[in-house]
């Protein structure tokens, strides 16, 4: 191997070499803008540069235990998909966190019910697949019957008895922030589902409603009552307590009540729609002026 003088110098003779320094093969190719060398005792080494500077340590952020590095040009993340069931339907997708069931146990609980999914795990009743590709693929893969890879950004697959997250770029929906909110609901309350982001790169996770629940009318009354929020700028508390927002909030009341008088919905719904409207009743009652 010749000494490299330039970043853009091409290496003929290229031997690679894992974090361990074992020899892992060698073969004929240019060196990579992104691939940086130094020389220790005669030999000389190469090193993934990243944006955090170019350093023998700089390998996978200097975190090999969070990231690995397979082609030794490019960092990814290590994570992998896992599946839930939730109100009788079976949820499946990507967790940046877990590699493993052990990790799943750790995030969730032992007892969470939550199951991390080998690679190549057949989901959907049949008719998808799911890969935990680190090489060819950073957010791992999903695919159809036939073979295709699925769309992997913002897509949410609704069918019989299941929900597929298929969508796992930064800005989709993260599925491990659903059902975060009042009443095991995802859209009643403050904790409103949130993007992946990605905090490496300066991304914060932001509220996502691309989960519609259509299915629960006191979740669907919800998800309207929050765009409601959205399009007035309001959040949190203080956006609750406002009186800009107190329309929005009878129309809520008024939707909650229709719920309540439904014969054809459940139980549950309509006792989780009783307390939405006394709640939302009660702050207007007390923090908004008379509606005229």
């Amino acid at each position: 191997m010749i000494e490299p003088t330039a970043l853009n110098l091409q290496v003929f003779d290229y031997y690679s070499y894992n974090v361990m320094r074992n020899f892992v093969f060698a073969e004929q190719k240019p060196v990579i803008q992104s691939t940086y060398t130094y020389e220790e005792n005669g030999v000389y080494y190469c090193a993934s540069g990243t944006e955090k500077g170019v350093y023998r340590y700089s390998y996978c952020l200097n975190n090999p235990l969070k990231y690995v590095d397979p082609t030794g040009q490019r960092w990814q993340d290590v994570d992998d998909w896992v599946e839930r069931v939730v109100d009788g339907r079976t949820e499946v997708y990507y967790d940046r966190d877990v590699k493993s069931q052990a990790d799943v146990d750790k995030k969730y609980g032992k007892n969470s019910g939550v199951k991390h999914l080998a690679d190549g795990s057949i989901v959907g009743n049949g008719l998808y697949t799911v890969y935990n590709d680190l090489i060819n693929n950073i957010n791992g893969i999903m695919k159809d019957a036939n073979g295709n890879i699925v769309n992997n950004d913002r897509n949410i697959i609704y069918g019989d008895g299941y929900i597929l997250f298929a969508g796992v770029t930064d800005g989709s929906v993260n599925a491990a922030t659903l059902h975060k909110n009042l009443f095991g609901s995802s859209y009643i309350g403050p904790n409103n589902p949130q993007s992946y982001g990605n905090t490496t790169f300066g991304i914060r996770p932001t509220d996502n409603y691309d989960y519609r629940p259509t299915w629960s009318p006191t979740e669907m009354a919800a998800y309207r009552h929050d765009l409601r929020y959205d399009a007035l700028n309001v959040k949190g508390i203080w956006g609750a307590i406002s009186n800009r927002t107190k329309c929005a909030d009878l129309i809520l009341i008024q939707d909650c009540k229709q719920i309540m008088n439904d014969p054809n919905v459940s139980a549950y719904e309509r006792s989780r729609a009783s307390k939405m409207s006394t709640g939302f009743s009660i702050i207007n009652f007390f923090f908004k002026t008379p509606h005229r």
